[in-house]
């Protein structure tokens, strides 16, 4: 248990870290980058600052992820829900 929850924090400290202006198709490499070191096999992530959702989109890799994208931008928000 204590491991999966350092893994979930690591994944959410990455998710942190990284910048949602990825531009064209670049995202899908962030988000493969990201799960891949993170070393999360699935759980709750929360991708802050989501912009348009495509990153938050990607980082779902498969059902054992449920993937929540916030944002204070209402036109980003708007957006990412189109997806």
């Amino acid at each position: 248990m204590k491991t999966q929850l350092w893994s979930m924090a690591k994944l959410v400290v990455v998710l942190c870290l990284i910048s949602c202006a990825s531009a064209g198709a670049a995202w899908q490499n962030d988000a493969r980058s990201i799960i891949a070191g993170s070393g999360v096999k699935g759980g709750f992530v929360v991708h802050v600052s989501c912009g348009d959702g495509e990153l938050t989109a990607g980082l779902r890799v498969n059902d054992s992820y449920v993937v929540q994208g916030l944002d204070t931008e209402s036109a980003s928000v708007a957006k990412a829900r189109e997806l």
